[in-house]
């Protein structure tokens, strides 16, 4: 198995076009496009893409081209959606934990959920101005009344 294949179908609309050559054989780009809502451009990119890593093939029949889903590509995208979350996304536990422990304390518990245990912290009060800073409505705003 190419381990090129997961970031292959990452694109919008590249297992969709895999699943339907794989359901209904050979399709042209216009078909394709026309049947997930798309630009024929965008599905041609996305066969280029999927043609040069070995998942598709392509066939002339005279102005069209169609395009089949290789059967050893059928193979290779279902070992890689079996062994993805095995092989390529394995998560420490541990850093998970801490990283979910640093974004509370910093953020605060989610609005209506009470804080963790362990982690009461004080919350700073607002800031309160100083009242020599502060101007009344009725007193006139000159240079004179920022001087430090």
């Amino acid at each position: 198995m190419k381990p090129t294949v997961m970031p292959v179908l990452s694109g919008k609309n590249r297992l969709k076009i895999a699943l339907l050559l794989e359901e209904h054989g050979l399709l042209t780009p216009t078909e394709l496009a026309r049947l997930l809502h798309c630009t024929q451009g965008h599905v041609s990119n996305d066969l280029t893409r999927m043609r040069s890593h070995g998942l598709v093939a392509a066939s002339a029949e005279g102005i069209h081209t169609r395009y089949r889903l290789l059967e050893t590509a059928a193979g290779r995208i279902d070992a890689a959606v079996r062994n993805y979350n095995t092989e390529e996304t394995i998560i420490d536990d541990e850093l998970l934990r801490c990283l979910i422990e640093k974004r509370t304390a910093s953020k605060g518990p989610a609005p209506g959920m009470p804080e963790p245990a362990g982690n009461q912290q004080r919350r700073s009060a607002p800031h309160i101005f100083k009242p020599s800073i502060i101007h009344s409505l009725d007193q006139p705003t000159t240079s004179a009344n920022f001087s430090s």
